[in-house]
Formats: C-alpha cells, structure tokens, sequence
C-alpha cells in the first residue's frame, strides 16, 4: 500500500502562480494520476490522503497512511520563492533533532501483564516514529531523484532534510516532493502541462 498525499486543499491554496495554477489543485491533479498508474500497472493500492478539494488537518496525513499500514508515504506539493528565477524538483526527507533521537532512545516501558507478572513494551512516540524509517526514507528519496534524472527537472539541491511536520509521524518509508516552482512563470506552465505531469509520474512509477 502506497499512501500519496496531495498538500494543502480547501481554503489552504498553498503557492500560487502568476497564471493562477494554485498548488492544492496542481498536487491533486498528480496525485490522481499517480494513483491511476501505479493501481493500473502495477496493481498496488493506493490511498490518497484527500480525493476532493478540502482542507486536511496536518497530523491526519500521516495518520491515514499508518492506520491503513502504508508501506510508502510520499506527500506532493509545489514550491514558492521571491526570486522569480528560481525553479527545479526537491526531494526532502524529515529532519530530527538530537533531543528527538534520546526520546526515542528511552528503554521500553515495563508494563504488567493478564497472568501476572510484567514485560517490556516499546512504545512508538506518535511525533517521532519517522526516526525509525529515516535511513530508507533517504534511500527512498535518492531512488526518486535517479528517476527524476533526464524526466523531471531538477533544481540547486535535490535531495534535502528539514523538519518538515507532515513526514515526523509517518510510521514508514517517507519523502515530501516539491515539484518545482510555481512562482517561476515557466515552470508553472511546466507544471501544469499533461507532458510533465506524465513525466512526473513516469518517475514515481
């Protein structure tokens, strides 16, 4: 199962081009022919985090995707920038904090049991159990950015880690895409073609 999350939605537009392409309908709109070709040719479920044009609270995207036992968490979305020049993909993974790595580095909880006695449990913190999928979320993200190579354009730093909110909560491989700017006059119209789009998913496929 392939959870895909198309960003922002309802009264959350995210950027915006000079054309009008706004990013909540840009993702949708891939995020549906994702879904289309991955189903169709290679027969794997998948979930969108939304499938209409509404606004879904940051933590349900990751939830959606852990209560369906997604084993991929990809969220789409479209960048911004004051520099009009500035264009290309990005594909990030979450950032942690070292104060995140020592909470979850707590021993397990020692909890009782039904016949008496105890055992020790380890607990997934809800905020944090990204951290134990983050090395395969960057060998997820470096496989995106070889099958973006000649498809998608790439932009300054392809591969990037932030502490992006979105991705801390996913319980299983996971990236954000940005795929490109829609501040850029070019690109949006890039963007919004069918040519990219498919391309786009090509790459995803």
């Amino acid at each position: 199962t392939i959870a895909i999350d198309p960003g922002h939605g309802g009264e959350d537009e995210g950027a915006k081009g000079v054309e009008g392409t706004t990013e909540k309908n840009l993702t949708l709109a891939v995020a549906r022919r994702v879904k289309a070709a991955v189903e169709g040719q290679l027969g794997i479920r998948v979930l969108l985090t939304r499938d209409e044009d509404r606004r879904v609270p940051i933590d349900e995207r990751p939830a959606v995707a852990n209560n369906n036992k997604a084993d991929l968490f990809i969220s789409l979305h479209a960048s911004a920038s004051p520099r009009s020049a500035t264009s290309g993909a990005s594909i990030y993974v979450a950032e942690f904090t070292e104060a995140d790595q020592a909470r979850v580095a707590l021993a397990p909880e020692r909890v009782p049991t039904f016949g008496g006695g105890s055992r020790d449990i380890e607990f997934v913190l809800w905020d944090l159990a990204q951290i134990h999928h983050i090395d395969r979320s960057a060998e997820l993200a470096r496989l995106l950015e070889q099958q973006f190579d000649d498809r998608v354009p790439l932009g300054a730093r392809p591969f990037d880690r932030a502490p992006l909110r979105v991705l801390e909560s996913a319980n299983m491989p996971a990236v954000l895409i940005e795929m490109g700017y829609l501040t850029n006059a070019d690109e949006e119209k890039r963007l919004a073609s069918s040519n990219f789009q498919n391309a786009f998913v090509q790459a995803v496929l």
